[in-house]
């Protein structure tokens, strides 16, 4: 049985690992930095602005991590886990096709 099966901030952190698998490494360095920004001032609008129009450029392989954020509910005091665990996800997404 899988230790994270239930760990929904596990699981959304290996859906933005999926999603932005095929992205350039320089264009994970732009999301990222933004999304650290917005997870630093707390500013929710800005973090989900910033994703989803990172999601839109990735739409076929960003589908499972829409459904996963969807199906989470989750409080004001749980967004830094929320965007951190999509944030590590892409930090630990390698490009399929090993280049930038």
């Amino acid at each position: 049985m899988d230790e994270h099966q239930d760990d929904k901030w596990y699981w959304l952190k290996e859906k933005a690992k999926n999603a932005f698998m095929n992205s350039s490494d320089n264009y994970k360095q732009k999301i990222l930095f933004n999304l650290l920004n917005a997870t630093k001032t707390g500013d929710q609008n800005r973090f989900f602005n910033i994703l989803c129009r990172a999601m839109v450029a990735n739409l076929e392989d960003s589908r499972e991590l829409a459904t996963k954020i969807s199906d989470i509910s989750f409080k004001n005091k749980d967004f830094e886990k929320l965007s951190y665990s999509i944030i590590f996800g892409i930090i630990v997404s390698k490009n399929k096709h090993g280049g930038n």
